[in-house]
């Protein structure tokens, strides 16, 4: 198990990190986080979110008031069916899906899946 360096709490307890979005869990800002060349990532440039499926009108506003212009939906086909993201239609964002999983995360779960002898 690792535990967190000095640098790794500073990146993540950054008071810029959570966004004041009452309708969506946990969105926060990925700006600041130390790159793999020693340089940041920008504040303002990405965030990260759950629950597009129930984000309020004011939260909505919120995102375009900061200048959100993209939306990048990663979960899986079952989840987008089952909790449709609300920015996968209309509004002046693009929308785009990018399945991260696919078929392997369902895949690796399956009680069919065998193991080894």
């Amino acid at each position: 198990m690792t535990s967190k360096t000095p640098e790794m709490t500073s990146q993540l307890d950054h008071p810029d990190r959570a966004l004041p979005l009452s309708s969506i869990e946990n969105a926060r800002d990925l700006g600041g986080y130390r790159t793999a060349d020693g340089r940041r990532t920008k504040f303002g440039a990405f965030i990260r979110t759950a629950d597009m499926h129930q984000v309020s009108d004011a939260d909505r506003f919120e995102m375009k008031e900061r200048g959100v212009t993209m939306v990048i939906d990663l979960r899986m086909q079952r989840e987008r069916d089952d909790k449709p993201n609300l920015f996968s239609h209309g509004d002046d964002l693009t929308f785009r899906v990018h399945d991260f999983w696919g078929d392997r995360f369902d895949t690796y779960r399956s009680p069919d899946r065998s193991a080894a002898p």
